[in-house]
């Protein structure tokens, strides 16, 4: 019976989480300055709340005021009114609709925030408090068990409800709770390469990234050409652009001449999307080596044997044999080979063309011009050429 009950079983327990989870929030202020938010019921001469914390049990002679949800909601309501839709009007209804328990409307006002926030000066007084009230807020989003847990739990949590539907509220506080979490940075590194979803491995290499800690530039420039998506890698080239420094271009430039040639476009689309006047030579001295070394690739690289042979017999001893006093040369036969045998890495025509073609687009696009189809001319083209002014590149905050 076990198999039958058990799925009423989970749907019963699902059913009744979801009915706290929507339950009515009231506000309940004690003559002491406390204020309790969540569903209220009364017990005799007592409340009971539901915090989101426990059960708290108060005598109704301890209780100032006592609103209800449909009041909460209707003084938020009005206060919006009054408000205006500026970013600091919407974010003090945020946090006067979170202090209330009205999350749902705390999420949509933090929204207005959050989309208006990339127009605002990063030292803006409203960009600071927001970020500030995000990352506070951003506790809403784990499930209980991992409120109090390591950061590993925690990180993945907030990763969790990371999606394509995510609102920009939402993805302001998991950024800034990600960027400002205590001992985080090993967790955000293995959630950065090892997680499935491309828009959380982003996401964590931009908190790792924002967090500054020794080695994160390098970490992010191996993304650029390591990361097996498109998104992340156009994400970690727009990270890493404006945090260049001299010597990053020649790191990751050693992709360059990598055995894969997939790591040798990869490394031409970063050094393209940097927008670094500065990489035009490395990749200018790459184009007349773009076929080199591409057999080392191992088993990556397609292989062919050919064999062209001549076999010529000939008698090479003779064995004597008596019998019945009469001696027979027995001939032994032999075999004389020639020829050629061919062992061939077809690393060529299409892999060859296909790194010249990404290095001549990166120039192009760095340059301002085609450099021609020539990669030997390449050199000469980048030194008689000024490269064009690139345009400010910046990554997500």
């Amino acid at each position: 019976m076990m198999h039958r009950t058990t799925p009423r079983l989970l749907r019963g327990a699902a059913a009744l989480l979801l009915t706290l989870a929507v339950a009515p929030a009231d506000e309940v202020r004690l003559l002491d300055g406390r204020v309790l938010v969540g569903p209220v019921t009364r017990s005799g001469e007592a409340l009971v709340v539901a915090t989101r914390d426990g059960a708290v049990t108060v005598p109704l002679a301890d209780v100032r005021e006592h609103r209800t949800d449909e009041q909460l909601r209707q003084a938020l309501a009005d206060a919006a009114r009054a408000a205006g839709d500026t970013p600091f009007a919407h974010l003090q209804l945020a946090q006067r609709a979170h202090a209330a328990g009205l999350l749902p409307e705390a999420w949509r006002h933090l929204d207005r925030v959050a989309a208006a926030l990339p127009q605002l000066p990063a030292d803006a007084a409203v960009h600071t408090r927001a970020v500030a009230f995000a990352a506070a807020i951003a506790e809403d989003l784990l499930p209980a068990r991992r409120r109090d847990t390591t950061p590993g739990p925690r990180v993945a949590a907030l990763l969790d409800a990371v999606h394509a539907a995510t609102s920009p509220g939402r993805l302001l506080a998991i950024d800034e709770a990600l960027a400002r979490m205590a001992a985080a940075d090993d967790d955000l590194r293995a959630q950065a390469r090892r997680n499935g979803n491309a828009r959380r491995r982003l996401c964590a290499l931009t908190a790792l990234q924002r967090r500054g800690e020794p080695g994160a530039q390098r970490f992010v420039l191996r993304t650029c050409v390591l990361d097996a998506s498109d998104e992340v890698r156009a994400g970690a080239a727009a990270l890493a652009a404006p945090a260049l420094a001299a010597d990053d271009l020649a790191y990751v430039a050693t992709g360059l001449d990598h055995p894969y040639p997939k790591v040798r476009v990869r490394t031409a689309d970063a050094l393209a999307a940097f927008g670094r006047a500065e990489a035009l030579p490395l990749l200018a001295a790459a184009g007349p080596k773009a076929g080199v070394g591409l057999a080392a690739a191992g088993g990556d690289v397609p292989r062919a044997h050919m064999a062209v042979v001549t076999q010529q017999a000939y008698v090479r001893d003779f064995d004597a044999e008596v019998s019945q006093a009469a001696a027979i040369a027995d001939p032994k036969i032999g075999v004389v080979q020639s020829g050629v045998v061919l062992d061939v890495a077809v690393a060529g025509v299409f892999e060859v063309r296909t790194i010249v073609r990404s290095y001549r687009e990166a120039i192009r696009a760095l340059a301002g011009a085609d450099p021609g189809d020539d990669p030997a001319a390449w050199s000469a083209f980048v030194a008689a050429r000024p490269a064009r002014p690139a345009a400010a590149t910046t990554g997500r905050r």
